[in-house]
C-alpha cells in the first residue's frame, strides 16, 4: 500500500474487509506470531555473503556494520564450498554449531539432537546450535543423528502425546488422530529428506 505503514482500526469478518488509517505515531509496527520458514538456499546465500567482502548495494549503514561484524567471525573459516561446509566454533564447554541451512532442515536436527543431548541450546534467527559436549562427542552426536533419521517416524510416535505443543500445530489439528498428526510433522514441520542430504554432504571447519 505505497510502502507507507498503516494501522488497523476495524476488522469486517463478514465482507472481508480491513479499514486502515496512515500511521503517524511514530511507534514500529507490532506482528504477532512467529517467522516464517526460511529455505535453505538463503541461508547458503547469506553465509557465502558474510564470506567475501563485496559491497552489497542497497544495504543501509545498520545493515553494513552487522554484516561486517558477522564478517569478522566467519571470513577466518577457510570455507572454499559454501554449500557443504559449515563452521564450528568450539568453546571450553560447548561446541558451536552453525548451520546455515533452511528452518525445516534445522527443526529436524533439533527434535534429534534433544532425543541424544539435554541443555541444547537452538537459536533459529542464527541458524545456530549450542550443545555442552567436546569436538569428539559432537562428531559422534552427528553420526549418531544420521542414523536416527531413518527411525524418525517411531520416534516422533513415541513422544507426539507429550510433546505435541512443540510442533506448533493449527488448531484443526486437535480433531486429528495422532497418526495424522505425524504426517503433518513430517511432511510441513520437519524435512526428512533433505536433512538426510545435508549431512550427508556435510563438511566441518573449525577455525
Amino acid at each position: 500500500m505505497a510502502a507507507r505503514i498503516w494501522k488497523i482500526v476495524d476488522v469486517d469478518f463478514i465482507k472481508y474487509k480491513i479499514e486502515v488509517i496512515p500511521a503517524n505515531d511514530g511507534k514500529k509496527p507490532i506482528f504477532n506470531g512467529s517467522g516464517g520458514n526460511i529455505h535453505k538456499k538463503v541461508r547458503e546465500k547469506m553465509l557465502e555473503i558474510l564470506l567475501n567482502k563485496n559491497v552489497i548495494e542497497g544495504c543501509n549503514e545498520s545493515g553494513k556494520v552487522e554484516i561486517s561484524e558477522l564478517r569478522e567471525i566467519f571470513t577466518r573459516f577457510q570455507i572454499t564450498i559454501p554449500e557443504f561446509q559449515r563452521p564450528l566454533i568450539i568453546t571450553v564447554n560447548s561446541v558451536q554449531f552453525y548451520t546455515f541451512t533452511g528452518t525445516r532442515i534445522n527443526r529436524t536436527l533439533d527434535f534429534l539432537f534433544q532425543d541424544l543431548l539435554d541443555d541444547i541450546k537452538y537459536n533459529e534467527t542464527m541458524s545456530m546450535f549450542e550443545l555442552p559436549i567436546t569436538i569428539n562427542e559432537f562428531y559422534s552426536v552427528i553420526e549418531k543423528v544420521s542414523k536416527l533419521l531413518d527411525s524418525i517416524d517411531t520416534l516422533l510416535e513415541n513422544v507426539l502425546p507429550e510433546k505435541e505443543k512443540f510442533f506448533n500445530l493449527p488448531k484443526w489439528a486437535e480433531y486429528l488422530d495422532n497418526e495424522f498428526k505425524q504426517k503433518i510433522i513430517l511432511t510441513q514441520y520437519f524435512d526428512v529428506s533433505d536433512t538426510k542430504i545435508f549431512l550427508e554432504n556435510l563438511k566441518f571447519v573449525i577455525s
